[in-house]
């Protein structure tokens, strides 16, 4: 009967996280001494790709510094609020004191406390004096970007936090609302400064490096302590150097000029064919495992774009509040601006102007999209030469249609029209491929609105090459997905992406498990941890 359904789901999900923190234990037994000379702080999640490593790489760090293992809940903001309601509080006693869910995981692979953040008087006086002085010197949205705690910069961070929190597309500098977050961010921020002043911390472990997750992250590496992010697709280093996501990018062209000629040949026609193959439609390419449906679907609409004299500009979309800043600082605050600053230049009818949604995804993408969608639409009423075309309006359609010209910020598009002769032109400095010729990257937002006025005078030539040797050293060369079992192989088992991120993924893990094949990633971890390198390449 359906009433049984959630017993018997929570009997099912706790004989596998059962079986899966006896597993732990029998793998890591005990950490090398009893002596430990600092802690390895580890974040405190529900994420179950990230648990896996984690327990490898945290128990590899530990026995390296002869140190103890502790979790800090980084969630804040996102998930947990800054301070705890007498319901959290009694919620986090229960849990913590009866072994429950995450916390028995936890301690299955050797973590000693598990913590949340707790403000002191002092830091809410601190924070209060800092938060006086900031707002009073912001004037634009920018202006946000520039906030620096002890000369940590969060303010990216910040931002995109705010976003996401109330999923909103834009800031309101005169929301109270924004002014209480911002005194609770810094407050955040000062808590994990005087946390490393007072304890030996050796290393941390997190699961992204956007969001309030990488203010942590951040305070370690301006403290010179190595700070490593895991998610299930890669495992890289945040130093003060590279503090974004894919900072690495800046290497793509060492790592092609370091390899011979005929490797760069095979990886070439390896990045060929997989970008064939992802624009006749098919999924499982290198960089769109999480994807359930292709944006180069074969389905034809009727035509939605019309045939005229007039160049013809695609503007496809991001989601508002999906860490705009994390590759960081574009020529927009955000993208709800990028998209007012096009909406007032379509005014002009130059141009013929089409805005393209990301092609419909099932699971927790659905929530996201239809959000963004009415977000558009509100836009697109005081616009009204822009043409939204449906998000499952195929790429394929598009080109087949002789659009002239692409817009993005940073987007995948980037890299996908290029290959047919169509110019795309970003809206960033700062994007992955900011040192490849395949994609035109103006020098300012004065320069970017000086191009898009003079579109025809564009001289764009394509460059397969400098294309193919980009999506090679990022998407194969430098892919670090198969750190334990093979991705594609842990895809066809569980169909979609969302389902990856279920109690389901231990029982694969403990059914598939190889001691060779685990004392060989080990040495992996290790030699990373013990190297200089920014990601694991696997």
């Amino acid at each position: 009967m359906r009433i049984f359904k959630p017993i018997e789901n929570f009997f099912k999900s706790k004989k596998i996280i059962d079986d899966y923190c006896l597993f732990n234990k029998r793998l890591f037994n005990k950490l090398l001494s009893n002596k430990k000379k600092g802690e390895i702080l580890v974040e405190f999640n529900a994420f179950q790709p990230f648990h896996i490593p984690a327990s490898i790489m945290s128990n590899l760090l530990a026995n390296k510094f002869l140190a103890k293992i502790n979790s800090y809940v980084g969630s804040t903001f996102i998930v947990s609020p800054l301070k705890y309601t007498y319901i959290n509080i009694l919620k986090w006693k229960i849990g913590n004191y009866f072994n429950l869910k995450t916390f028995k995981i936890y301690r299955s692979f050797n973590t000693t406390n598990i913590f949340y953040p707790k403000i002191d008087k002092q830091i809410e006086l601190e924070a209060k004096i800092i938060v006086k002085k900031f707002l009073k010197k912001i004037k634009t949205k920018d202006d946000i970007l520039k906030l620096k705690i002890k000369k940590i910069p969060i303010g990216d961070l910040l931002y995109d936090t705010y976003l996401k929190k109330d999923f909103i597309a834009t800031i309101n500098l005169n929301d109270q609302k924004f002014h209480i977050y911002t005194e609770d961010y810094i407050k955040l921020t000062l808590f994990w400064i005087k946390y490393f002043k007072l304890n030996n911390v050796k290393a941390v472990i997190g699961s992204q490096s956007i969001y309030s997750y990488g203010i942590l992250l951040r305070v370690a590496a301006y403290n010179n302590i190595s700070a490593y992010v895991l998610d299930p697709e890669h495992i890289f280093k945040v130093t003060k150097k590279k503090l974004y996501f894919l900072s690495d990018s800046a290497d793509y062209k060492k790592i092609i000029n370091s390899l011979s000629k005929e490797k760069i040949k095979e990886g070439k026609n390896l990045a060929k064919q997989k970008l064939k193959n992802k624009f006749r439609g098919k999924l499982g390419g290198v960089e769109d495992l999480s994807l359930n449906k292709s944006s180069f679907g074969k389905k034809m609409h009727k035509s939605l774009i019309k045939k005229s004299k007039k160049i013809k500009i695609l503007i496809c979309s991001h989601e508002f509040n999906d860490a705009v800043h994390i590759y960081g600082k574009n020529f927009f605050s955000d993208m709800y601006e990028w998209l007012e600053f096009l909406g007032k230049l379509s005014n002009q009818n130059k141009y013929d102007w089409y805005l393209k949604t990301h092609t419909k995804q099932p699971g927790k993408f659905k929530i996201y999209q239809e959000a963004d969608v009415k977000i558009m639409k509100e836009i697109l009423k005081k616009y009204k030469n822009i043409k939204l075309l449906p998000g499952n309006y195929s790429h394929l359609q598009i080109i087949k249609e002789k659009i002239d010209v692409v817009l993005t910020v940073y987007g995948s598009v980037s890299y996908e029209y290029p290959f047919f002769n169509i110019p795309v032109i970003n809206a960033s400095k700062n994007v992955p491929f900011k040192f490849n010729k395949f994609s035109i990257i103006p020098k300012s937002k004065r320069d970017y609105k000086k191009k898009l006025q003079r579109l025809d005078r564009i001289n764009y030539k394509k460059n397969e090459d400098d294309l193919l040797e980009y999506y090679f050293a990022r998407f194969i060369y430098n892919d670090s997905r198969n750190w334990l079992f093979d991705f594609k192989s842990l895809l066809k088992t569980f169909k979609t992406w969302d389902r990856i991120h279920h109690f389901n993924l231990y029982k694969y893990y403990v059914n598939n498990f190889n001691m060779h094949n685990f004392e060989k990633k080990k040495k992996l971890f290790l030699n990373f941890i013990n190297s200089k390198e920014y990601r694991i390449r696997t």
